[in-house]
């Protein structure tokens, strides 16, 4: 019983992380935001702070207007 009880923490333990939008959706958002020539000298922490933002809203909450937008930017772009 205690083996199986270990193995069992063994597993849970090394379950990788799940996100509540798919992997492509951030990828295509960080590839974007990089492409933008406004762009340029931001961080890329910064950009994975802005589409994990984003993408959390229009995919959790449903939250797709501009104000929402605003907050991702202000979180992610200001210091």
């Amino acid at each position: 019983m205690g083996f199986i009880f270990s193995l069992f923490l063994a597993i849970i333990s090394f379950v990788s992380p799940a996100f509540a939008y798919p992997q492509a959706e951030f990828d295509d958002c960080v590839n974007s935001s990089k492409e933008n020539p406004e762009m340029v000298d931001v961080a890329d922490e910064s950009i994975n702070t802005f589409c994990d933002c984003a993408l959390t809203n229009i995919f959790n909450e449903n939250k797709i207007d501009n104000l929402w937008m605003n907050v991702c930017i202000r979180k992610s772009f200001t210091e």
